[in-house]
C-alpha cells in the first residue's frame, strides 16, 4: 500500500508542478478550444490569445485562470496515470508472456481511462475556470456549486471524450515514453545507454510529440462539452457545432498548436522531474 501510495504522490506531483508552471498555455489551448465562432471565421491564433489574456489581467491573468484546479486535476489523474502504470504494465507484460509494447500500451490505455473518470468533475471546473475565472466563487466551492445546479449530469459532462483523450494521451505520453526510453537504452549511444537525465529528456521528447497528435481532437470536444450547457454539451452538439464553424475533420484540429507548445514541455519537464521523484521516494527508474 505505501509503494502504490508512492507510485501516485510521484506521478500526480511532477504533473502538477508542470502544469503550475506551462498554465499559461493551458488557458490559451482552452479558450482557443472553447471560442465559439461564425461559420468560415478564421480561428484566433495563440499569440493573439495570450495577447488578450495579459491585456485582460496582466501577469496573473496568465498564470492564475483554473491553475488551483488544474493542479488538483493533475493529482487525481496523473496520479492514477502514472501511479498505476508500473504495476499494471508488469502485470500485462506477466500475463501476455512478455509482449511487452503491448503490455505498455494496454496499461496506459487503463489508467488513463481510469484516471479520466476519477477527475471528471475537477475537470469541468478546470475548464470553466479557465474560459472565465469568474465562473465560481472558488475552487473548493465549485464542485459542490457544480452539483447542486446541473447535478450529475454536470458533474459527468464530457466524461466520454474526456476519457477517450485521457486514455490517448496516456498511451501516446507515458507508453510511448516506455518504449522509446528502451529503444534508445538499447542503441547504447552514450549517454542513452543507462538511465538518467539525458536518456529522460530524449524519451520525453519523443512522448510530448505523440501525445499532442492522439489527443487533439479529443482535446477540442472534450473542451467544447464541460465548458457548454444543454445540447451545446453534448458530443452531438459538439460535432455538429465544430461542423458548422470549419467543416469536419479539419477543425477537430483548431488549438493543436497550443496543445503541442502545452503537451511537449509538459513531457519535457514532468518526465525527467518523475523519474527524480520516483528515485528520491526509494522507487526503480520507469
Amino acid at each position: 500500500m505505501n509503494y502504490l501510495f508512492l507510485e501516485f504522490l510521484a506521478g500526480g506531483l511532477s504533473n502538477a508542478l508542470t502544469s503550475g508552471v506551462l498554465n499559461p498555455l493551458d488557458v490559451a489551448k482552452t479558450r482557443m478550444q472553447t471560442q465559439r465562432r461564425a461559420p468560415g471565421a478564421p480561428a484566433p491564433s495563440l499569440l493573439a490569445t495570450l495577447r488578450a489574456m495579459r491585456a485582460a489581467g496582466g501577469v496573473t491573468g496568465l498564470f492564475l485562470p483554473g491553475l488551483a484546479a488544474s493542479a488538483i486535476r493533475e493529482m487525481l489523474y496523473s496520479g492514477v496515470k502514472a501511479g498505476l502504470y508500473v504495476p499494471l504494465r508488469d502485470l500485462f507484460v506477466s500475463a501476455g508472456g512478455g509482449s511487452d509494447a503491448a503490455a505498455k500500451v494496454a496499461a496506459a490505455l487503463s489508467t488513463g481511462l481510469l484516471g479520466s473518470i476519477l477527475a471528471n468533475p475537477i475537470d469541468v471546473v478546470k475548464i470553466r475556470l479557465m474560459r472565465d475565472p469568474s465562473a465560481y466563487r472558488s475552487t473548493l466551492r465549485a464542485v459542490p456549486e457544480l452539483a447542486r445546479a446541473e447535478g450529475a449530469a454536470g458533474l459527468l459532462r464530457g466524461l466520454a471524450p474526456s476519457a477517450l483523450r485521457g486514455a490517448c494521451v496516456s498511451a501516446g505520453e507515458i507508453a510511448t515514453y516506455d518504449i522509446a526510453k528502451g529503444a534508445l537504452r538499447g542503441s547504447g549511444a552514450a549517454p542513452l545507454g543507462r538511465d538518467g537525465v539525458p536518456l529522460h529528456v530524449a524519451a520525453s521528447l519523443v512522448a510530448g510529440a505523440a501525445a499532442a497528435v492522439v489527443a487533439a481532437p479529443w482535446d477540442l470536444i472534450k473542451a467544447r462539452a464541460m465548458s457548454g450547457t444543454g445540447e451545446a454539451g453534448t458530443l452531438r452538439g459538439v460535432l455538429r457545432g465544430l461542423a458548422l464553424e470549419g467543416g469536419l475533420p479539419g477543425s477537430l484540429f483548431v488549438g493543436v498548436l497550443p496543445a503541442y507548445m502545452h503537451l511537449g514541455p509538459h513531457a519535457l519537464i514532468a518526465f525527467p522531474v518523475f523519474e527524480q521523484l520516483r528515485h528520491v521516494f526509494g522507487l526503480s527508474y520507469l
